[in-house]
């Protein structure tokens, strides 16, 4: 997997080299974030890399959602 960012593509094996220990929570808020290859050492994708990263709290989706749900969706959790 990977997350397409302004400058580019960012794969799930580059973010491995992130340190991010003092994140307190990592929030994937696009549509099925959470998916990924499933092998005998559970599903193999960006949360993954983001845990051996470091995060402690991620918060991804399994699911395909609209945009403008996401937006008020993130946008109360954000505010609360």
């Amino acid at each position: 997997g990977y997350l397409v960012l302004a400058s580019g593509k960012l794969y799930h094996h580059e973010i491995y080299a992130f340190e991010l220990k003092n994140q307190p929570l990592v929030v994937l808020s696009a549509c099925q974030t959470a998916q990924g290859k499933i092998s005998a050492d559970g599903v193999i994708g960006l949360t993954r890399s983001l845990f051996s990263a470091g995060a402690s709290r991620i918060i991804a989706s399994l699911w395909k959602i609209k945009d403008d749900f996401t937006f008020h969706l993130m946008s109360d959790f954000y505010e609360a």
